[in-house]
């Protein structure tokens, strides 16, 4: 290899030797040589790099793309919860209340929905308060958890964000206009009140008393129990609680009981129906408020 370059190379240290360009070689000319990789690295400026370093750079250049590629997802990530910060909640409270509701409430206004851990008071045998017998002082506690509540006037331009239709009906623009509404856990709680009282050991005092749902006919009352039922039915399948019973032995019996005094995470009841209370329809407009109906207002064939 070494007599082939000397034969294209100029010796050293002559004096009278002009230097001149090199001249391009064939190496496949030149005789002796090992490779034609091994006389390419020999040859200044030649502009093919070696296969070890080829793939070294290769190797920095894919790292390189990789760190802008996640770095540009970061940013991209960044940008867009910025931006979701500015119309989404970021307290956990306010998010499950979101996300558990098909629309928000005009309580969640004023009121922020909380959760945290309640026990059961159940025992099986032990009558609690709101299992007394039939008379007013059972009553006033189902009262109070507000399923006589008076109804809770919408302003008309926020009907739509809280679920409403424009065809809804609408109290007379003389008074205000505004949509009359309830709120859903106030019918449930007065439903699983009705089914309270219609119970076969409470329904003669009830009927009886004739007020409220019992002053209707006995097929008025049997309907209204009917969809106060279904009406249940469909809540407690809408948000199954998931949670598990165990069970005890009891006594020197071979039985094991149930034991229904578990521990639950539940909203924050009473300052939801304190601000229902507090924001429901004052007496003196109740005794005056009236719908009309108006041009636009859905009219329906049947009572839904």
């Amino acid at each position: 290899m070494f007599g082939a370059l000397k034969a294209v190379l100029p010796r050293v240290g002559n004096k009278d030797h002009k230097y001149s360009p090199l001249k391009k070689v064939r190496f496949d000319q030149v005789e002796g040589t090992d490779s034609d990789s091994e006389a390419q690295t020999l040859m200044p400026g030649h502009e093919k790099a070696s296969g070890p370093r080829h793939r070294w750079w290769c190797g920095y250049a894919l790292i390189f793309l990789l760190g802008v590629s996640v770095f540009v997802n970061v940013m991209q990530y960044v940008m867009v919860a910025l931006e979701a910060g500015k119309h989404s909640p970021h307290d956990v409270n306010d998010v499950c209340s979101s996300w558990t509701s098909e629309y928000p409430s005009p309580i969640m206004d004023d009121t922020q929905i909380t959760w945290q851990t309640t026990e059961y008071n159940d025992s099986f045998l032990t009558q609690s308060r709101y299992r007394g017998p039939p008379g007013s002082e059972t009553d006033k506690l189902w009262f109070d958890l507000g399923t006589r509540n008076r109804h809770y006037i919408v302003p008309e331009h926020l009907g739509e964000r809280y679920g409403l239709k424009q065809g809804h009906a609408k109290i007379d623009p003389k008074l205000g206009g505004g949509f009359p509404v309830l709120f859903q856990f106030e019918h449930d709680l007065h439903c699983l009140n009705l089914m309270r009282q219609a119970l076969y050991w409470n329904y003669d005092h009830y009927v009886a008393q004739g007020e409220g749902p019992f002053a209707g006919t006995p097929y008025v009352i049997e309907r209204h129990v009917g969809h106060c039922m279904d009406m249940l039915r469909q809540a407690l399948m809408c948000q199954p609680d998931t949670q598990v019973f165990g069970q005890y032995w009891i006594g020197d019996t071979d039985n094991a009981f149930v034991d229904f005094n578990t521990r639950h995470r539940c909203k924050n009841f009473w300052a939801l129906k304190d601000w229902v209370t507090e924001h429901q329809m004052s007496e003196e407009m109740a005794a005056v408020a009236k719908v009309v109906r108006r041009p636009g207002d859905i009219v329906l064939e049947h009572i839904p």
